[in-house]
């Protein structure tokens, strides 16, 4: 299909990278920045999710406890 349709290759490429970036950024915040950072970062980046998704949810998906959360959030 991709060689039939180059419109549809380039569209896939581009998501495809635009996926391959955020992972690789998700993984180096990970690595390098402190939890009250990576609060930061997701407050900065998407703040409606801390409106609708569960604070056990955001807490896993930043790397750290729920209590670490609150306790970060408190200082916010």
């Amino acid at each position: 299909m991709f060689n039939e349709f180059h419109e549809i290759e380039r569209l896939v490429r581009i998501i495809y990278e635009k996926y391959y970036i955020q992972l690789e950024e998700r993984y180096v915040n990970a690595q390098f920045k402190t939890a009250s950072e990576l609060y930061d970062d997701l407050i900065k980046n998407a703040p409606h999710i801390l409106e609708r998704v569960p604070l056990g949810y955001i807490s896993s998906y930043l790397g750290i406890t729920q209590e670490t959360l609150s306790r970060i959030r408190k200082l916010h």
